[in-house]
């Protein structure tokens, strides 16, 4: 049976505890031969716990017959402590416990091995029983370990979104065929699969002759693709956690994966070699939970008889096979997410139209849930919706109208739209295509409305990069916390110089964010409180010091709301509310390439969309958000 106590460590102490009445080390009593065995005992308990008894003066070649005896426990290795040593005459009987480190928990028990005094040393009296009470010369030990069923990620109304499916795994067994029909089945299987061919092929030639190298895992189903007459093709059986589609939220979910060797290592006994283990997402965040506890059975099993004369046929042993550990599985847990099936079905297909990376996330202001988060193919598996760091560009100016109104301005007060600003010598400038007919003094909410860039830096003598930080804050930027997955939710660092502080009223510097990050302004601005969002049920978002306000709520509203009927974000007229476009240039190219940003809100869905490389908010970003909103 399993015990409750913790599995001990091969690296802890090995303790002897010595019935030896008056022993003394070195020395010997009346009525016993040989010296105080402590020593020899402590070498015998580390060997065992090290499987290798090469060195342990034996009977018999231990070493050989512990190999046979343990060749089918996967490498598990047990530590093996003393529990008592008695004397009698030239010999020392020693109590051991072992404990063999299972990833459903420790399995114990005890044994006993004798040791001879002889020939001036203590030498192992070997018996198989030594390692297990029931061990005979005929039998050995073999472990089985069966993961539980993995448990599932759900989304909205606790439905499931990836959990554990029958699947059949597609490849090429390189130890059938020889390595150019190996090579030409690759090809064969490829375009029977319609996955990349060279890729494919590729991946066959460079595995080991003896591989099996996979092509692709299906869901088993009612039309599977006929491979058997490809030489070497082979399906296999088995179970996966998968996604309710291939592209579902890839890069929030994560995959399952075989165990590498570095994951087995660093488990400490939870994984053992061909385990399925999460390999980033979720799937890796909450693995533990996910695996629960695999069954695992210990059978003494029989092994070959030695062959009873040079040539001779060995025959099985007839022992029949022993269960002496017997143990189910435990079902792994769930996790809910947010996650709306629908939404993120419309988010994918509305990202995935965009040739390069790109990425969209969509928010419920009315309860802060991250209801769906997708990046384009052009992203090439990184998690920029809600992981990446770019700088927002003029969405950011929806801070910098917060910060301003918080000074004592309101969105009638006037501002100058010059044609050109300095600030410390550094001159900034509107964007190319900003109607030069609209220079001169404007309302602040105009200002936004139109995108002025230099309307807000004429009044970096107003603000701190304290009070951006609060306004970003109180819009759910840059509240980070642990949010249970793979986030990032906007940064400001301090500003080493004014034109930094300049820069980033504008949403340039060193301002970050990612589409997540900056769907949580529109979002606050909807429900006129602070709204950060959050993908795992029950973790919850912390709350600024400094909460958005049903009044500032108003006007960023009121301001948001005149982007939409009469500024820059007048493409999404009748499907959205509210809006701010944004530009953001990056990098070194001359002329500099830019980000494409916009944001918006319309009834109770809030949704943030960045390009990496666009022409202009609401040229590139706002037409995904008009096609997000009126699916």
């Amino acid at each position: 049976m399993l015990s409750p106590q913790r599995v001990l460590t091969a690296s802890a102490a090995i303790t002897v505890a010595l019935v030896l009445a008056g022993c003394t080390k070195g020395g010997t009593l009346p009525g016993l031969s040989g010296p105080d065995p402590a020593e020899d005992v402590t070498r015998l308990t580390q060997a065992l716990s090290n499987t290798d008894l090469s060195q342990i003066p034996a009977s018999a070649d231990a070493q050989a017959d512990l190999t046979e005896i343990l060749k089918g426990m996967d490498g598990i290795k047990p530590t093996v402590t003393s529990t008592n040593v008695s004397r009698s005459g030239d010999a020392a009987s020693v109590g051991l416990k072992f404990v063999w480190p299972f990833p459903s928990g420790p399995w114990e028990y005890t044994t006993a091995a004798t040791l001879q005094f002889q020939n001036d040393k203590w030498t192992l009296q070997w018996n198989p029983n030594v390692i297990h009470p029931q061990l005979t010369e005929q039998t050995r030990m073999v472990h089985q370990n069966t993961q539980a069923t993995r448990g599932r990620i759900l989304g909205k109304f606790g439905t499931p979104i990836a959990q554990e499916e029958a699947i059949l795994r597609y490849g090429i067994n390189k130890a059938k065929v020889d390595a150019a029909t190996a090579e030409s089945s690759a090809g064969a299987l490829a375009d029977a699969l319609k996955i990349n061919r060279d890729n494919y092929v590729t991946k066959v030639k460079s595995a080991g002759a003896q591989a099996f190298v996979e092509a692709i895992t299906l869901r088993i189903q009612a039309d599977q693709p006929d491979v058997s007459k490809i030489p070497g093709a082979e399906t296999i059986r088995g179970a996966r956690t998968l996604p309710i589609d291939g592209t579902f939220a890839p890069e929030l979910i994560g995959t399952v994966g075989t165990a590498t060797d570095k994951q087995v290592a660093d488990s400490k006994g939870a994984l053992l070699p061909g385990d399925q283990t999460g390999m980033n997402g979720l799937q890796s965040r909450y693995d533990e939970l996910f695996r629960g506890t695999p069954a695992v059975k210990v059978t003494l099993v029989p092994r070959t008889t030695p062959t009873p004369a040079p040539g001779a046929t060995a025959t099985p042993a007839t022992t029949q096979p022993i269960t002496v550990l017997d143990v189910g599985a435990t079902t792994g847990g769930d996790i809910a997410t947010t996650l709306d099936i629908d939404l993120q079905r419309k988010a994918e297909k509305v990202i995935g139209g965009v040739s390069g990376a790109a990425s969209i996330a969509v928010i419920q202001p009315s309860t802060g849930k991250l209801v769906a988060a997708a990046n384009s193919d052009g992203s090439a598996g990184n998690p920029d919706a809600t992981f990446g760091r770019y700088a927002p560009g003029s969405t950011y100016k929806v801070v910098t109208a917060l910060a301003l109104l918080r000074t004592g301005m309101t969105p009638d007060s006037q501002v100058n739209c010059s044609p050109t600003a300095t600030v410390d010598g550094r001159q900034f400038k509107n964007y190319s295509d900003f109607p030069s007919n609209r220079n001169g003094t404007m309302t602040l909410s105009a200002a936004l409305e139109t995108s002025c860039n230099t309307a807000f830096i004429n009044e970096v003598g107003k603000l701190s990069v304290e009070q951006l930080r609060e306004a970003a804050a109180s819009l759910g930027l840059g509240q980070d916390y642990d949010a249970g997955f793979a986030s990032f939710f906007g940064n400001l660092p301090e500003a080493a110089t004014k034109t930094e502080l300049a820069a980033s009223l504008i949403g340039q510097g060193q301002v970050e964010a990612n589409a997540m990050a900056m769907a949580a302004v529109p979002a606050s601005v909807q429900a006129r409180k602070t709204v950060v969002p959050y993908l795992i049920d029950q973790k919850f978002p912390p709350q600024p010091s400094k909460p958005l306000t049903q009044a500032e709520g108003d006007q960023l509203a009121q301001m948001m709301e005149a982007t939409v009927s009469r500024g820059t974000g007048s493409s999404l007229q009748g499907v959205a509310k509210g809006a701010k476009t944004g530009t953001a240039e990056y990098g070194n190219d001359t002329p500099l390439k830019t980000h494409a940003w916009m944001i918006a809100y319309a009834d109770d869905i809030a949704v943030a969309v960045w390009v990496k490389d666009g022409q202009s908010g609401g040229s590139t970003a706002g037409p995904i958000i008009k096609q997000f909103l009126q699916q």
